[in-house]
């Protein structure tokens, strides 16, 4: 599971005081600062506790943390808080909604291809992690890398399995490798990753998982 956090102002960090986040959807969570550190309270969830920070952003590869002005966004697993504010903040800049720079590490579903809802008895996968890239592409498992800078996305090196499989099996998995060797950028929206052509044209979608 991977953690995206953007907070507020580095002027936060001196203190312990909590600041609320509150988000479009209804959600909220809380950020503490003790001594420096940031601790994340979401409620029905154990708090995350970071070490210091001494930037804008932390990463140990399990979790990130970027500040962006007021602006807040969790993710974890399934869980998105997108574009979340600072309760405290004045209301002509909660009305400024920055989009997040979110990553795209992390584990999901194939749900379209070319523009075709795909649907298979076990889902086809893809898996970005500061290894590589993995996953099942719906007969075979495959692996190889991969290279990431801000929204660009482009794989290189994929091997797989050599199995044979009936029906549309085989089909959605050469469209899906198809897709991945034509990727160049990615954008990301909520718990939706879409991998994007050189022309900027949607080339799959995938779920977060």
């Amino acid at each position: 599971m991977k953690l995206l956090l953007v907070l507020l102002p580095c002027v936060l960090l001196a203190g312990p005081k909590a600041v609320r986040y509150n988000c479009p959807a209804g959600q909220t969570f809380d950020v503490a600062y003790p001594a420096n550190r940031a601790e994340v309270t979401i409620p029905g969830k154990p708090k995350l506790k970071l070490p210091s920070i001494s930037t804008f952003s932390f990463s140990d590869g399990f979790t990130l943390l970027s500040l962006k002005g007021p602006e807040a966004t969790f993710a974890s697993g399934t869980i998105t808080l997108a574009n979340c504010l600072d309760s405290n903040a004045p209301p002509q800049t909660a009305t400024k909604v920055m989009t997040p720079s979110l990553s795209p590490l992390g584990k999901w579903e194939l749900a379209t291809l070319a523009g075709q809802p795909v649907t298979l008895k076990q889902p086809a996968t893809l898996n970005l992690a500061d290894g590589g890239a993995s996953g099942f592409a719906g007969c075979n498992k495959y692996n190889g890398g991969y290279t990431s800078s801000g929204t660009a996305l482009t794989f290189a090196s994929l091997n797989s399995t050599k199995m044979a499989c009936e029906g549309d099996r085989m089909k959605i998995e050469a469209g899906l490798f198809n897709a991945l060797g034509k990727t160049a950028s990615f954008s990301l929206d909520a718990a939706t990753l879409t991998l994007l052509n050189a022309a900027g044209q949607p080339l799959a979608t995938l779920r977060k998982l």
